[in-house]
């Protein structure tokens, strides 16, 4: 058998999806390059039944949740694949196996990642980081390959990312700002701190979230901690800006609270998170929600109903309480406005035009 023979006889026993030469890999790590802590952390245990993360779509293998994998091309329909991420100092080894059943044509594949989430925790700066993969196509290694991607601060939120489209294809945009309320730290050891100082003003003698059914006792337990962060001197700050910024990607630098307190300010999603957190600590069990311009937290009133002899949720509440930066508020029920509080009831004085409402929660049944 001629030289030409061997080659023609080779071709036909290999499988399609074998032949190295036609088959194309290449890292991929979302989004563009990036790798945000506070957005592996938040989501880990995220139920995609609640349709809150947008996953992958049908070319796609793997975690449908993946962020670190790869994208692979010319691998035919019935080809094994093996894709692996090597270890570091932020995730274990972790590994992708699985049969293609179809041709792959730009194939994302996504390995469920062992990440560190404690290291990932502690970054407070941008970094650069070096993360290789390995690909093996029905047993034939394609070799290694390294991506050096930029490892976010723990501070950096993710809300939004310009997605790559065909060139026939409208521009299209992922929203992530959900993600602020994953800021919201509940359990944070200085949040009993505030609380015990804002018990020692004596404004209020205990804090019973909803339990009073008055719509006073939920407005003083409410200003008590406002007036508190007012005692320490916080102060609206207006610092949003990432240190590593990147076209395409949104973000925000998002401080945390005791971040907020030792520096005595706060933009309005810092102060909102950390009001959040330490209301929810004492019932107000609503996490905040983005608007165009800042964030809030609306709750559902808890009032005694008459002759219900228990404390239930009440969503058609009319009239709310808020807090921002400068000022503590109320809002009158048939105007809608909000007013500052006044200065008799409470014996301290107030700012009285807010730019930025933070947080807001109604305080009777209307």
């Amino acid at each position: 058998m001629n030289h030409l023979s061997w080659v023609l006889a080779l071709g036909l026993v290999l499988p399609l999806g074998a032949r190295e030469a036609d088959v194309d890999w290449e890292p991929d790590v979302y989004p563009h390059g990036n790798i945000f802590p506070a957005f592996l952390i938040g989501t880990a245990r995220v139920n995609l039944s609640e349709e809150v993360f947008a996953a992958w779509g049908e070319n796609h293998l793997g975690d449908p949740q993946g962020v670190i994998g790869v994208s692979l091309s010319g691998a035919g329909a019935g080809s094994k694949v093996e894709v692996v991420v090597k270890g570091n100092d932020y995730m274990a080894e972790s590994r992708f196996k699985g049969t293609l059943d179809k041709d792959a044509d730009g194939l994302l594949i996504h390995p469920k990642i062992a990440f560190k989430y404690d290291a990932l925790a502690r970054v407070t700066q941008a970094v650069p980081l070096a993360v290789t993969m390995a690909v093996k196509v029905d047993g034939k290694d394609l070799g290694e390959k390294t991506e050096t991607v930029t490892l976010r601060s723990i501070n950096d939120c993710l809300f939004g990312v310009e997605e790559t489209v065909a060139d026939d294809e409208k521009p299209r945009t992922s929203h992530y700002d959900w993600l602020f309320p994953a800021y919201v730290n509940e359990n944070h050891p200085w949040v009993d701190r505030i609380l015990k100082e804002a018990l020692d003003t004596e404004i209020v003698s205990s804090f019973d979230g909803y339990q009073s059914g008055e719509s006073d006792s939920v407005l003083l337990q409410i200003f008590s901690i406002w007036n508190v962060m007012q005692r320490h001197g916080l102060k609206y700050s207006n610092v949003t800006t990432t240190a590593a910024e990147e076209r395409g990607v949104y973000s925000q630098h998002v401080r945390l609270f005791d971040e907020s307190v030792t520096a005595a300010q706060a933009n309005c999603v810092d102060g909102t998170v950390l009001l959040a957190a330490i209301l929810r600590k004492i019932g107000f069990p609503r996490a905040p929600t983005f608007e165009p311009t800042c964030l809030k937290s609306p709750v559902p009133a808890w009032s005694r109903k008459p002759g219900s002899g228990s404390n239930s949720p009440d969503r058609s509440s009319s009239l709310m309480a808020g807090l921002s930066s400068t000022a503590a508020l109320w809002m009158e029920p048939e105007t809608k406005s909000w007013l500052a509080i006044p200065r008799a009831r409470t014996q301290w004085s107030f700012g009285n035009s807010p730019a930025k409402l933070g947080v807001s929660w109604p305080i009777s049944s209307g």
